[in-house]
């Protein structure tokens, strides 16, 4: 889904590097964009991933894997104010192994591409490193993640049943005064990955997720899990400034 707050966190990113020169490594979004699959590959690997964190995220690998996917969604918004937009996502999926997906998002409007999404996610719906490429400007946003967690339940594989991650995020450069946030979703129903196009295999499951923050919900979300791929997919997104929702419309291995 769209990151409304790129542009600000971005500007916030560009102050802490120029207040405190040393504490944040920049990345050029020339650099990402010479071989945008190989920047995924490297910054997004789960060797990234701190050896404590490393071991509490599920290892299973559900689902027969998938290789590589590219899915093209239409996605549209509708803000509070009752404007609307819509653009075309592009996502790519790596299946990495052991429950572990790289994704790379890229989104474009009238054919042209403007952002860069990377991250590195527990079976798709769960983000451990992510980072985002503004294709209009010069400098990448920081690269958050994971920092530690202190429950991490493995998808769910029946109707009924609830997956839930309490965790801290920062800055990778950041090492103290992380944020907490919980994310709880619940398998509601149970449908054919088919429903979503034609070309996506089996059955699956709707989730339907809360992010919390100081006990406060901050989004509400959908997402389909392919169970032959274990791979989760977005399709909507609610937050107190806007409503996003995608289609799925091609899918290509």
């Amino acid at each position: 889904m769209r990151n409304a707050n790129i542009t600000g966190k971005l500007l916030l990113a560009s102050l802490v590097v120029s207040l405190f020169p040393g504490c944040i490594t920049v990345t050029n979004v020339k650099d990402v964009t010479a071989d945008r699959g190989a920047y995924m590959a490297t910054k997004f690997d789960p060797g990234t991933l701190s050896p404590v964190l490393a071991k509490k995220v599920p290892q299973d690998a559900s689902g027969k894997g998938f290789g590589h996917l590219t899915i093209t969604m239409e996605a549209k918004s509708e803000g509070s104010d009752g404007k609307t937009e819509s653009w075309i996502n592009t996502v790519t999926f790596v299946d990495a192994g052991h429950g572990f997906v790289q994704r790379m998002t890229e989104s474009s409007n009238n054919d042209i591409p403007y952002n860069l999404a990377y991250s590195l996610t527990y079976k798709g719906i769960m983000d451990l490193r992510w980072q985002t490429v503004p294709l209009r400007g010069t400098v990448a946003g920081p690269l958050n993640e994971v920092k530690d967690t202190t429950r991490f339940d493995s998808l769910p594989e029946t109707v009924g049943k609830e997956f839930v991650v309490d965790y801290l995020i920062a800055p990778d450069y950041q090492i103290a005064n992380f944020r907490a946030y919980q994310k709880s979703c619940k398998a509601t129903r149970a449908l054919e990955a088919g429903s979503l196009h034609a070309k996506l295999p089996g059955p699956a499951l709707e989730l339907e997720c809360q992010i919390l923050m100081n006990n406060v919900v901050q989004s509400r979300s959908k997402w389909v899990l392919i169970q032959q791929y274990g791979l989760a997919i977005q399709i909507e997104n609610v937050d107190s400034s806007n409503k996003s929702t995608v289609r799925v419309a091609d899918v290509k291995d």
